[in-house]
Formats: C-alpha cells, sequence, structure tokens
C-alpha cells in the first residue's frame, strides 16, 4: 500500500487539513495520512505536490500511525474513505494480524486457509 504522507490533493491550500495534513473534503481538523491501495490510484496532482512514495502493507502502514493521526484510503477516488485516529485505533484493538498459515505463497492474505 503505498503511502503519503502530507500529500495535498488539487494544490489548493483550502483542501489542505490541520498541519499540511490532506482532507479530501476540504474540513479543517486532526492530521490525516493520505495511502493508496495501489500506485496507478495516485492522481498525477498529488506527485507534484509530494512525489516520494512508500510501498508497504497496511498494517504496518496503521501500526505506525501513532494515536493522533487518522488515514485517508484512495483520497479523490470513489473507492477512497477516512479513517479517523479513533477508527484507527479501534481497528488495531479489533483485528488481529494473519497468521503464517492463512497468507498465500507470496505473504498476502488470500485464499490460503479457506
Amino acid at each position: 500500500m503505498p503511502a503519503r504522507a502530507g500529500a495535498r490533493p488539487g494544490g489548493d491550500g483550502e483542501r489542505r487539513g490541520h498541519r499540511g495534513a490532506a482532507r479530501p473534503d476540504g474540513r479543517r481538523g486532526k492530521p490525516v495520512v493520505a495511502a493508496f491501495t495501489h500506485r496507478a490510484r495516485i492522481r498525477p496532482d498529488f506527485l507534484e505536490h509530494a512525489p516520494t512514495v512508500v510501498q508497504t502493507q497496511g498494517a504496518v502502514l496503521l501500526q505506525n500511525l501513532g494515536s493522533e493521526l487518522g488515514l485517508v484510503l484512495n483520497p479523490g477516488s470513489a473507492y477512497g474513505f477516512e479513517l479517523s485516529s479513533e477508527h484507527v485505533a479501534a481497528v488495531l484493538r479489533d483485528f488481529r494480524p494473519a497468521e503464517p498459515g492463512e497468507l498465500d505463497a507470496d505473504g498476502s492474505a488470500g485464499s490460503a486457509g479457506e
């Protein structure tokens, strides 16, 4: 999952959130990190403002957000949504990591164990 800290949609300052974090709806508030489920979902205007992309696993990203950051997944996309810092904490609390026997040969959670 490519992650983009502080990415700015559209390039206009009004769409930026608290402390410069991306806000897809123009609201100001708690800081969030923009992340994408695939490199192809990153709009060119995001790359103009923050060209560095880091690829990681979603669980690793969530575990490293800390208690103050939320997450915007696929901002600017029909598939996008936001998780507040409280929602991130709930996901980390309520879901367990996949066990090695539940992973496909490539290490992804998939059909193994079904």
